[in-house]
């Protein structure tokens, strides 16, 4: 069995400076506050973020109401991993300003990465009902539904996303992958070439349009998909999956090949051994597929498909533990453990 690929794209949190205000510098308090914030924004950019975070403490105290201070402090401290200080920086700028997109999208930024999903899901609505062309927004809003398992309620946000940013890569890569939870492999598949279109140079985007090929049965065009993600990531991941399609195409030993290339790389890798041992099976070399179950099973007591195919290959070894890997097997969930398991009996 091949691992399920994690495919939501990984978090990039959002943090950018905003411009200084636009005030009348005539000295006094708020040319001190504007010269602080503005040397902290500097420090902010060459990601001296102590130096930041002293120079708008600075800023807020000569000017107590400086909203764009607040936030820029909050997004520091968010970079020096002070959440809750971030949080609460942000929570003064939306006091300041409600309307305020970037303080909302940045809480829930913050909100997201202490677990708290349901906050950081209505901060990223409140972010878009006060700017409907934050693109962000709607695309950390849409992983939070895929996550969800709202998949048509993360296609919507995507597809939002993407007509206000119309070379959001992650965008594509992401609604292509909803679209696959929903097996619209043909749109999933037109999703990922749009991604590549837009940069083809990322080796998960490629990884993913060949699990969807795989699934279509079209192995030709999965193989190709994993060898681009390959050329660019040589990872035991795409080394699996590659030989896992060319299994499904009867290229055995290639599949194997695959495999070892995989154990290589990951010598833990439970599912490779595993799937290394069916390939050995198709070419009768039982006792190879037993030594890679061991093993797999060695790696991981619960994998119900490891013991299923040590059960194949003892049976056809003529050892009659067979039966209790099977009956494992049907324990651990693995539905065909029954069906062998009934012939025990």
């Amino acid at each position: 069995m091949i691992r399920k690929i994690k495919l939501l794209a990984a978090v990039l949190f959002f943090s950018v400076a905003a411009n200084a205000q636009d005030t009348v510098k005539v000295g006094g308090i708020n040319q001190d506050a504007e010269n602080f914030y503005n040397t902290g924004i500097t420090y902010f950019a060459n990601k001296q973020y102590s130096e930041a975070l002293a120079n708008f403490n600075q800023a807020i105290t000569a000017k107590p109401d400086f909203e764009k201070a607040y936030y820029n402090r909050g997004i520091t401290k968010f970079e020096l991993k002070d959440v809750q200080g971030a949080i609460a920086d942000y929570n003064k700028t939306i006091e300041l300003n409600a309307k305020s997109d970037v303080a909302y999208f940045s809480r829930g930024q913050a909100n997201y990465a202490t677990g708290k999903k349901d906050d950081a899901l209505n901060d990223y609505s409140k972010c878009i009902e006060n700017n409907p062309a934050y693109a962000q927004a709607y695309y950390y809003r849409g992983g939070i539904k895929f996550e969800n398992k709202d998949y048509k309620g993360a296609i919507a946000d995507f597809t939002s996303a993407i007509t206000n940013k119309s070379d959001y890569m992650y965008a594509y890569n992401d609604r292509a992958s909803a679209k696959r939870m929903i097996d619209d492999y043909t749109g999933a598949i037109t999703d990922y070439k749009s991604a590549i279109s837009i940069d083809m140079n990322v080796d998960f985007v490629w990884n993913n349009l060949g699990s969807v090929y795989r699934k279509k049965g079209d192995y030709k065009q999965a193989i190709d998909a994993y060898t681009n993600a390959i050329k660019l990531k040589p990872t035991a991941l795409y080394y699996n999956n590659r030989g896992s399609a060319k299994y499904d195409d009867g290229q055995y030993q290639d599949a194997i090949n695959d495999f070892d290339l995989a154990i290589k790389i990951k010598s833990d890798y439970a599912f490779a051994y595993n799937n290394r041992a069916g390939a050995k099976i198709k070419l009768k070399d039982y006792k190879g597929a037993v030594a890679d179950c061991d093993k797999a099973i060695q790696l991981n007591s619960n994998y119900g498909e490891a013991f299923l195919n040590r059960g194949i290959a003892k049976q056809m070894l003529r050892d009659d533990s067979c039966c209790a890997d099977w009956k494992t097997a049907q324990k651990l969930g693995v539905a065909d453990g029954k069906t062998y398991s009934s012939t025990c009996d």
